[in-house]
């Protein structure tokens, strides 16, 4: 265990892979959060494959999203994401991918 600031942390922060587990989270952290799903290498060639597939799903705002930001963001705290519509609340746009990229 970790201790920050009188709080234990475990260690599996360190050692394992973040997943989106979207039945528990409902899209919370791209809905609510500060920037879209964070995206590994691996994931951004697989949003670039299927994007063609998924764009009759996303909504309109998504859509023109993706035309003015491209299929993924680079947020300097966390790296590439999805893109959000505005600033935050894009839940329509990445949690759609971001559920398709984990069921793919």
């Amino acid at each position: 265990m970790i201790v920050i600031d009188n709080v234990l942390i475990s260690e599996d922060v360190i050692d394992k892979k973040f997943i989106c587990d979207l039945n528990k989270c409902k899209g919370g952290c791209c809905e609510e959060g500060d920037a879209g799903a964070p995206l590994e290498d691996e994931e951004i060639k697989t949003i670039e494959e299927i994007f063609e597939k998924v764009k009759p799903y996303l909504t309109k705002d998504g859509l023109a999203e993706i035309a003015k930001t491209g299929l993924k963001v680079y947020d300097n705290e966390f790296g590439w994401t999805t893109p959000t519509i505005g600033s935050k609340a894009g839940k329509s746009l990445s949690v759609l991918l971001n559920k398709l990229i984990t069921t793919e």
